[in-house]
């Protein structure tokens, strides 16, 4: 790359990248930590970079949203990235403008019995569906608050297991079971330790009864 190519689109694919940034907050992909995959973010940008004021547009974002989720969920940025990244921003940029589905769309597919492996943060599907329970509706279960930027950095927000995990073992509930993402939920720091060791009979009841006692006393 020439120093004046590289000087005329700098301040283009930065601002690609900080584009990028939001829409992952906007799916609530709020930490580096839980991006599903730091390579996908790189088509992302570029395509944000050459689009320009056109990617704020509704229908625009759909499209960008629905080719992120089917790489994430699809894992198909584990392997042979460089091929395509470059499918994906001539693809997808021509899919905008009209024309066909791109590869990731179309290639994407999701087996619902995967879920029952998906452990641990080292999964990109696991980290997306963690994302997606937060973006889609869940909710705390001591505040009932949604999970936004906001409440997910004041309140601690992490993935925790519904059932604890000793309650598991003491009910001879195998490691790989009860350490699936079924079993995982967005919860904050306080709620989690309200939880303890108990089964979801217990600990909402002890939940509700700790809310009602809050709310007397205010």
């Amino acid at each position: 790359m020439k120093l004046e190519e590289y000087t005329e689109n700098a301040d283009k694919v930065a601002k690609g990248f900080e584009k990028a940034a939001k829409l992952l907050n906007i799916q609530n992909v709020f930490t580096p930590r839980d991006i599903p995959y730091r390579t996908q973010i790189t088509p992302l940008a570029a395509t944000l970079a050459v689009l320009g004021d056109e990617a704020d547009t509704d229908g625009v974002r759909k499209k960008i949203f629905q080719w992120y989720w089917c790489g994430v969920l699809g894992e198909l940025y584990g392997s042979a990235i460089e091929t395509r990244f470059a499918k994906d921003l001539l693809e997808l940029l021509d899919w905008i403008n009209g024309g066909p589905e791109p590869s990731t769309v179309k290639e994407a597919s999701f087996d619902p019995e995967r879920l029952n492996t998906l452990r641990t943060r080292n999964s990109a599907a696991y980290k997306g569906i963690y994302a997606l329970l937060m973006r889609d509706g869940g909710i705390d279960f001591r505040t009932g608050e949604p999970i936004d930027i906001q409440t997910y950095y004041e309140d601690n927000i992490d993935i925790h297991h519904i059932f604890p995990q000793d309650w598991c073992k003491n009910h001879g509930i195998s490691q790989d079971e009860y350490n699936s993402i079924i079993n995982k939920t967005p919860l904050s720091a306080k709620t989690n330790r309200i939880i303890g060791g108990s089964a979801p009979s217990f600990y909402v009841e002890k939940i509700q009864k700790k809310l009602q006692e809050s709310m007397n006393s205010g």
